[in-house]
């Protein structure tokens, strides 16, 4: 009998490695391999893992970030599905507030995401509202659980070049021979698929890893599945560490504190992404608590701890995107001491 320890070992072995071999998972869980394959296809089929993905180094590809908030309502639901099909949004939340949803764009230049915005402004224009603000991102810390430390001068890759249009591909599943489901076609047309069968993944991961372009190969949860999942079980210490999630942009006292507050911040593993924005806060950071009891234990801490002037919440009530993040809380907090760790090393 599989217990949930050795579940959920699975689940945070595969989210520092989604290239590992069964036969590795099975030696370091003490499982045998068909056990393993039959969990996996468990976990696969049930769609709580979404997805094998990888995770783009930003600094060496000199990605741009830009969140969206938009004002919709639930009934024009046209809007959502013309964002879904958008390769370059990463992320949309339903979110309480003056705003309905929120988005996250990943791209390579500015004049990459000018050129989406007139799609959208068309898309939106359609609306009842036809409102939106756009907060620009300056730099980034930590995303998906995962510390970011060092900027790398590589030159980017050109925004129609065929390896950027491979690393799309790869983001949706960077594995589609061992992952190979009925669900796959829910991913991939059949011009992706064809390509991701005749390309010889082995030589290209050999390069984008020369060339530090993959900073993580990792996996997507369906986070509804996976709570649900997890609700299933009898491990009482581990139930839903990072069931909600929320936006959280922080002010602080003064100009010079933002780099020593931002160094500060990336270390605490209820906070997965922290970004600095041209925004009027300064950083915004994407927090998950098991609730919001928790996250207000979370808030006071901040603000005993830290230079901080003002913040500013977002909840969010529904993630209509996978979303990459640590599958427990001990391992986001061993991370976290790995990583201070290191920097107290560094200096």
């Amino acid at each position: 009998m599989v217990t949930i320890d050795q579940k959920l070992q699975l689940l945070e072995k595969l989210y520092f490695n989604s290239r590992i071999h069964t036969n590795e998972l099975a030696d370091k869980i003490g499982l045998s391999r068909q056990t393993i394959s039959k969990f996996l296809k468990y976990l696969w089929e049930r769609r709580i893992i979404h997805s094998p993905t990888i995770l783009l180094n930003p600094h060496v590809l000199n990605l741009q970030y830009f969140f969206m908030e938009i004002k919709t309502n639930p009934s024009e639901q046209k809007l959502m599905e013309k964002l879904k099909k958008m390769k370059e949004i990463v992320t949309i939340d339903g979110i309480l507030g003056d705003y309905a949803l929120l988005l996250k764009f990943e791209v390579q230049t500015k004049k990459q995401f000018a050129d989406l915005l007139k799609e959208i402004d068309k898309n939106i224009s359609e609306t009842f509202f036809s409102s939106y603000r756009i907060i620009e991102c300056i730099d980034i810390y930590k995303t998906g659980g995962f510390i970011l430390e060092t900027h790398h001068d590589v030159k980017p890759l050109e925004e129609r070049d065929k390896k950027w249009e491979l690393l799309q591909l790869l983001k949706k599943n960077h594995n589609i021979r061992r992952w190979d489901v009925d669900i796959m076609e829910n991913q991939f047309n059949d011009e992706d698929l064809d390509r991701m069968k005749q390309i010889n993944l082995s030589r290209e991961f050999s390069y984008f890893d020369e060339n530090q372009m993959i900073a993580e190969y990792t996996v997507t949860y369906n986070i509804g599945k996976m709570l649900a999942f997890l609700k299933k079980t009898d491990r009482s210490i581990y139930d839903t560490d990072f069931a909600t999630k929320f936006y959280l942009q922080i002010k602080p006292k003064r100009l010079s504190d933002y780099t020593e507050l931002a160094d500060n911040l990336k270390l605490h593993p209820q906070i997965i992404d922290l970004y600095r924005t041209g925004d009027e806060a300064g950083l915004l950071a994407i927090v998950r608590t098991p609730g919001l009891k928790e996250y207000n234990k979370f808030i006071q801490s901040l603000y005993q701890s830290y230079p901080i002037r003002d913040t500013y919440t977002t909840v969010v009530v529904e993630e209509q995107i996978p979303s990459i993040f640590p599958p427990t809380l001990r391992k986001a907090e061993e991370m976290c001491r790995e990583a201070e760790k290191s920097a107290k090393n560094r200096s």
